[in-house]
Formats: structure tokens, sequence, C-alpha cells
């Protein structure tokens, strides 16, 4: 591709329909923006007929026209030519964790709720930081732009970030799964723990609180995961095993809740909101090589089970 090479439609009606429903400044401005990990995509509204803009997350951007720098995670957006909805063209636009300069709008702050809602929400709320982080982009300039603040944006994503627990040691924070996670020991065998970084400060703290009880009663946690586990889907190991056609001809014995309860090993556990979390186990094939995830709550105990991948 060669630049400087508009993208997207620059139909009236389209940039009509921008300002709407967007928001964003009336004149395009000069701006160097670092793409994100992801691969820009687009989804019908609905009909089948009428498509969203095409989007991609960005990690910021530094507008040259006004001075303004964002380092809030948002998007940048353009609505697409029939042609470039249907061939996918503009997923390969812009490639993943490299500095741009485009040409864009860049979303404005709003005096008054863009349309009517029912929740009768203020000016504030549509002022968020991802809106106002947003951009429409209409033209790209420069690949591999030299800028250094947004330079600075994926260096930052790509650097590890560490958590401390004197009980579990090192927490790294993976960027591209925007989550802490590290590997322990669980009775013999090596676990990975994580949990989603959500909003940072106190909240990874208290996460990482919940991750130490957990690890405080591993043993106990242990036996009750792998019971629930074998009470729920002892069953339906036993259905599998009987559609299974073994090599030798030789049928397996009847899984029993014991040999389930033995045969599965923890690989992992994962955070999820609130005081729950959910504990993956190998299945030592009775579900074909399938995951076992089990439910649990630090205060109510375990609640469901599933078979995954």
């Amino acid at each position: 591709m060669g630049y400087p090479c508009r993208i997207g439609s620059h139909e009236p009606a389209d940039i009509q329909k921008i300002e709407k429903e967007f928001h964003f400044e009336d004149a395009p401005h000069e701006i160097f923006v670092a793409v994100g990990d992801e691969e820009a995509f687009c989804h019908s509204m609905g009909n089948g007929n009428e498509y969203s803009p095409a989007k991609l997350i960005i990690l910021g951007y530094h507008d040259v026209t006004n001075g303004r720098q964002s380092a809030e995670r948002s998007r940048m957006d353009w609505f697409l030519t029939e042609e470039e909805r249907v061939s996918e063209s503009y997923k390969a636009y812009f490639e993943k964790l490299t500095v741009y300069k485009v040409m864009g709008y860049p979303a404005k702050e709003l005096t008054e709720p863009p349309y009517d809602n029912p929740l009768d929400l203020k000016a504030e709320a549509f002022n968020n930081p991802f809106r106002l982080g947003g951009i429409y982009v209409a033209e790209i300039l420069e690949k591999g732009a030299e800028d250094g603040f947004t330079r600075g944006l994926i260096d930052t994503f790509l650097t590890p970030k560490q958590l401390h627990s004197d009980t579990l040691g090192e927490l790294t924070y993976q960027s591209r799964r925007e989550m802490f996670e590290c590997e322990c020991e669980w009775l013999g065998k090596r676990v990975t723990l994580s949990f989603y970084a959500g909003s940072g400060g106190k909240e990874c703290i208290d996460k990482l609180r919940q991750l130490e009880q957990i690890w405080a009663d591993l043993e106990k946690w242990d036996r009750a995961l792998r019971e629930f586990a074998a009470k729920d889907m002892t069953a339906g190991a036993n259905e599998w095993l009987a559609d299974k056609d073994p090599e030798d001809g030789v049928k397996e014995p009847p899984i029993t809740e014991e040999s389930f309860m033995r045969r599965i090993t923890l690989s992992s556990i994962h955070l999820n909101d609130g005081a729950g979390f959910t504990a993956y186990f190998d299945d030592d094939d009775m579900f074909s090589g399938h995951t076992i995830a089990v439910e649990a709550d630090l205060k109510a105990g375990c609640s469901s089970t599933e078979i995954m991948g």
C-alpha cells in the first residue's frame, strides 16, 4: 500500500452519520496513533443490509493539530466502501503494534446527551475516557511514523508488569490478554493462576488476596473441586466410555467417582467477577481430551461443571 492513502467511504451521507452518531470534531486533524494488537473488524447491524463502521483497537494517540495526547485504550473507526467490506481488504490497512500518522477526526466532548435515552443519562456519562479516546480516520499518511509518545505506548504495552505475593511469588502482567498470571506448585503439580487486571490498583490487590485465600486452603479446595466434578460428571464420563471403540477390543472398566477424582489433573485457576473462580482440569481422555471446568465461589463453594475445548 502506498502512502498517503484514503480509506473507507467519503459519501456525504456517511459523513453526516459520523457526526450524528459518533460525535467527532468537524475538521480533520493530523494524528499519530498507536495501533493495538487486534485485527480490525466489522459486523452487521442486524438487518443484513446495514453495517457498523470498521473498528480497530488503539492504545492511544498524539494529536499534532492541537497537541492533545491520549493514553486511553480506545477505538479507531471508519465506514467501509462495499468493495472493502466484501473483500475484507480493510483488515490489512493497519499492522498490529505499529505507529501510524493519519488524518482523522478525534471524538469531541459533549455538553448534552447525544440522543434520547431511557435511563436519562447526562452528558457526563457519554464523556467517558473510552469514547473520548476514539478517532474517525479518513486517510493514512505514513506507516511506522516516528513519534515518541505513541511509540512509548506500544513499548509500555509490551513491557511485563509484576505484582508480588509472599505466598505466590511474582505475578506477571500479560499485556495481550490484559491479565496477571503466575505458575505455582499445587500438591506437586504446576498450576497457572490468573485474573484480569480490570481497572488496576486496588482491584488487582483484591484479586491477589483472593488467590492467596484459595492457596491457603488448597488441600480443601483440591478435594472439594474434585468431589464436585466427580459427582456431576462421572455418569457422563461412562457414557463417553461406552461410545468408545478400543483398538484392542477390550473395554475399559466403568469409571467410578473415586477413579474420576484421581484421573483429573488441575491445570489452572482463573478468578472471575466477585468472589468466583473457575478451575480447569485435564480430563485424562475421559472426554476425548476436552477440558473440565468447575465453577466455584470462595464463600458459596462449587456450583457447576462444563466440558470445554
